[in-house]
């Protein structure tokens, strides 16, 4: 392998070489009462597409907001259990992917490996371009099951009105409902508001002009986003995947109504 750059037998001694064998796994079991695992002691992946530790970080980002409820008891326990079967599913895409990839990379044929460098030094020329993988969902857990629920929210820029800048920086971390418009904050019941406010999660509103929980689409990126998933309101968690999507002013109603079950009667959690 080293040849083409003068390396060889003749020319170098090998003084030390180690044997890696990948492997590919992922627990069935993540949590047993307060004993929870996460990273490497959850999934191991060949280092491929270089996921092992992103892994290994959103199991810790999914977690930690789910704990932070349940120890400040302002959630039942038991929203602990949808943390393995969300990060197993979402987990195993990435696995796959990993070999997958392993595939193309190992070849050890050397006649294989010539036509998987044609090939691509074919399409390279002509301009082809391999489609993105489509994000990964989570698997049943402390979402709902609807167009967005589960799914990655998005990152763009915003006008925030004393702040520009990626969303994320202008509204800050925490749980977050987006709003298509700002006169959808009307519909929201008391019940609404202060389920909101006790977890911490913001109403932000898109609209023309900055303000108060108010953020200007500079990109039309969140607008885009909405229309793609037919909704006129994300709720986003503070791991920032989609709780779910609400259609309307009445499925606003009904969304914030399953988080609040969701959340205190931990047997509704898969829905």
């Amino acid at each position: 392998m080293l040849e083409p750059w003068g390396i060889t037998p003749g020319t170098a001694k090998l003084e030390r070489h180690t044997v890696y064998t990948f492997q590919a796994r992922w627990c069935d079991t993540w949590r047993k009462g307060r004993l929870l695992l996460a990273g490497d002691a959850a999934h191991l992946m060949p280092s491929f597409a270089g996921q092992g530790m992103c892994s290994g970080l959103r199991d810790a980002v999914n977690l930690a907001w789910k704990l932070e409820l349940v120890l400040d008891g302002r959630a039942d326990e038991d929203i602990l259990d949808s943390y393995g079967p969300e990060r197993a599913e979402h987990v195993r895409h990435f696995i796959h992917a990993s070999m997958a990839l392993g595939e193309v990379i190992c070849l050890a044929d050397r006649d294989a490996a010539a036509e998987r460098d044609r090939t691509m030094q074919a399409d390279l020329a002509a301009g082809i371009e391999q489609p993105p993988r489509p994000l990964p969902r989570l698997g049943a857990g402390l979402r709902r099951d609807d167009a967005g629920g589960g799914l990655l929210s998005i990152q763009a820029e915003v006008d925030g009105g004393a702040r520009q800048g990626l969303f994320d920086d202008v509204v800050g971390p925490g749980g977050v409902l987006l709003l298509a418009d700002p006169r959808l904050c009307e519909r929201l019941r008391p019940q609404d508001t202060a389920l909101l406010a006790d977890l911490g999660w913001k109403v932000v509103a898109l609209d023309a002009v900055p303000g108060e929980e108010q953020v200007v689409d500079t990109t039309g990126a969140y607008a885009a986003w909405l229309a793609q998933l037919d909704a006129v309101a994300v709720l986003i968690r503070p791991d920032f995947y989609v709780y779910g999507t609400a259609a309307d002013a009445e499925d606003l109603t009904a969304l914030l109504h399953h988080l609040d079950d969701a959340l205190h009667a931990p047997t509704s959690l898969a829905g």
